[in-house]
């Protein structure tokens, strides 16, 4: 009776405890902070090993975490299979010999002076006319063989490109694809860039947190029976180009096409004076190129053509603008990577993508403006002078971002002074100072409400309309 009891105590252990080798099962997966910087060793250590965490994201997309054979095809893309068939034994070959081949009597001579040289060597012209056929010439590739394996056809293996696993066909899978987007509204039609693909895997909801989306706000003056509100946003619908490799070359791996309106309206009922009403039609593009391993990861350019005008269509202005900013990780250990954000005070993870390891960030960015256009109509309510311009000059941005407080709060300052070439060269410069508490998040999409506040003191872009505000309002990511 006992051992029965022990018997069945027993079946029961194993089946509700596995043993531990059904865990071993469970691919395991790394994140993706942790893979960049162990890339980035592993380049210093290997420089044929170029470009790997590029590699990784062309491949496989962006994500939070990346499984072992995913891992494995990046690191080590080649692989060494058996050789179970041997189609040269059954070739004509005729002479000449062709170039970098070498003749019967050039391996019989090869092969006797190594067999003297070395007694042990495996190779001979007996095994290597029993493995590929008798000929009268043998490629390179053969001898090395013969003189590796001699005649043990077991032990004959080649190289050739890693095979994928179930795993890395479903994530391949996965991949973003060349496709239309859903619209999306942000604060600036740039944002689109640096939010990065939202189709991409696990960027939804990690990559929008530093984003402040557009903003609305309303105020009223009951002593002076005045209002005033305001609207600063954009409405983007992209289509994006993935390449499958990720190379220093002049093919993109990233390529979009991106039709937008923005709109810039601060309005004052009864005090036009200090309003602000501009409304900018785009067909915008950016693409974004891999850089020299080490240097710049990325250098990134977009462009688009632009007509402006007013919220009343009065006014008229054909133009363009173009952006170049490089994007680099080779001081991320030093959290001194620029365009990426650098964590100065990490917390332990709770969620298994690691997307919540900080408690305080940065993001620094660095790009050169360029704009140009002719504001042919300054209607009612630019303060703008008429005629063509062309103008460039830098823009630094720092974003310092509190993911864990409260749902998140972050502080922008930016500065641009962008100097005429041709035409009016007043009101260069333009400081632009906000900060977002984020009042709702869905999870699942990265959608969010927040509370801004914006202060704008400067020349806008492309009127240089000089402006001075202060806003306080809300603020919505879609």
């Amino acid at each position: 009776m006992n051992r029965r009891f022990l018997f069945v105590s027993l079946s029961l252990i194993i089946f509700v405890f596995p043993p531990a080798a059904t865990a071993a099962t469970i691919p395991r997966e790394y994140p993706a902070q942790e893979l960049q910087n162990y890339f980035e060793t592993v380049q210093i250590l290997d420089d044929t090993k170029s470009n790997l965490y590029p590699k990784l994201i062309a491949r496989f997309g962006k994500k939070p975490t990346y499984s072992d054979d995913e891992v494995t095809a990046i690191l080590e893309p080649k692989d060494k299979y058996p050789m179970v068939d041997f189609p040269e034994k059954g070739e004509d070959r005729v002479l000449p010999v062709p170039p970098g081949a070498m003749s019967l009597a050039q391996v019989t001579q090869y092969f006797e002076v190594q067999h003297t040289h070395n007694p042990k060597s495996k190779g001979s012209i007996a095994a290597i006319r029993d493995i590929f056929g008798p000929h009268p010439w043998y490629l390179a590739r053969e001898v090395r063989l013969v003189d590796q394996f001699g005649d043990q056809k077991k032990d004959y293996v080649y190289s050739d490109d890693r095979r994928p696993t179930e795993i890395v066909k479903a994530a391949e899978a996965a991949a973003p694809k060349s496709r239309l987007q859903t619209p999306m509204i942000r604060h600036d039609w740039t944002d689109l860039l640096y939010a990065d693909d939202m189709s991409q895997p696990g960027n939804e909801t990690k990559k929008v947190d530093d984003l402040v989306g557009a903003t609305f706000s309303y105020s009223y003056d009951a002593k002076a029976d005045a209002n005033t509100w305001s609207t600063i946003g954009s409405l983007i619908w992209p289509w994006v180009y993935h390449s499958k490799e990720n190379n220093v070359d002049l093919d993109p791996e990233t390529l979009a096409i991106a039709p937008s309106v923005s709109i810039n309206r601060i309005a004052k009922s009864g005090n036009p004076k200090g309003e602000t009403d501009q409304l900018f039609f785009r067909l915008g593009t950016y693409g974004e190129w891999s850089g020299p391993p080490n240097i710049l990861d990325y250098v990134q350019a977009r462009g688009a053509f632009v007509y402006g005008t007013d919220t009343g269509f009065s006014a008229r202005l054909p133009g363009y603008e173009l952006d170049i900013e490089p994007r680099s990780f080779a001081l991320a250990r030093y959290r001194l990577s620029l365009g990426q954000r650098n964590i100065l005070w990490p917390r332990q993870p709770a969620s298994k993508d690691g997307s919540d390891q900080s408690l305080l960030d940065y993001q620094l960015r660095l790009w050169m403006h360029m704009e140009g256009g002719d504001i042919q109509d300054a209607g009612q309510s630019w303060n703008a002078v008429t005629g063509s311009f062309l103008r460039m000059g830098p823009v630094v941005q720092l974003r310092i971002n509190f993911p864990q407080l409260y749902k998140g709060f972050s502080i922008t300052g930016q500065y641009s002074d962008i100097l005429a070439i041709r035409g009016r060269d007043d009101h260069e410069s333009l400081l632009n100072l906000a900060a977002a508490l984020t009042l709702y998040k869905d999870k699942e999409t990265g959608r969010k409400v927040s509370l801004t506040a914006q202060y704008l003191n400067g020349g806008l872009d492309f009127t240089k309309q000089q402006v001075e505000t202060f806003t306080l309002g809300l603020s919505m990511l879609y």
